[in-house]
């Protein structure tokens, strides 16, 4: 496992929509720890790139996500893998960043497909998988385990956050303390 860099990782966000999140468990959870890592990252000069799924369909970001990220367009989508995606390729490109932190719906779909590209295509990914989640736990737990084997590093919100932080020592620490809590 190679360590989180500051200077080398990007946040992506996949479909926070209004349509799909009422479906998913834990939905506020996972609102509040996708509003902890934008928030902290921002902090820590991480950029973030977002998707939506079909937006047609499955309607825009949720409102809260959406207004911290109010100034960045979401590469729209319709296949579930983000990176078939000419769009969403040039963004992580052009962050020029190595190593990916991933959150968002579905964790056995659209995450799934996209971690595993993205490991094959020379990327690290992490998987805060407390900023994520699926319909059913069974599917979610299995796509886990198929991560894990692939290589992805799966974590917590939290874990990503100190990780990044490095030390109390950092002038970001004591705001980043007020958004975890």
């Amino acid at each position: 496992m190679i360590e989180l860099q500051p200077d080398s990782a990007v946040l992506v966000i996949i479909d926070l929509q209004e349509r799909l999140l009422p479906v998913i468990p834990g939905r506020e959870e996972i609102i509040a720890n996708n509003l902890k890592l934008i928030e902290s990252l921002s902090l820590l000069g991480l950029p973030v790139v977002f998707t939506e799924q079909y937006r047609r369909l499955l309607g825009p970001t949720v409102g809260r996500i959406k207004e911290k990220l109010q100034d960045l367009t979401p590469t729209a989508k319709m296949s579930f893998n983000c990176c078939r995606e000419p769009g969403f390729l040039a963004a992580l490109e052009s962050s020029g960043k190595k190593q990916i932190i991933l959150t968002g719906v579905e964790t056995h779909v659209c995450l799934l497909q996209t971690a595993i590209n993205l490991q094959k295509l020379g990327f690290q990914v992490y998987l805060a998988a407390d900023a994520g989640g699926s319909r059913h736990q069974r599917d979610e737990l299995l796509a886990l385990a198929i991560m894990r084997q692939a290589g992805v590093v799966v974590c917590s919100t939290e874990m990503i956050i100190f990780q990044l932080l490095r030390t109390a020592e950092a002038e970001e620490y004591k705001k980043i303390l007020k958004i975890i809590k």
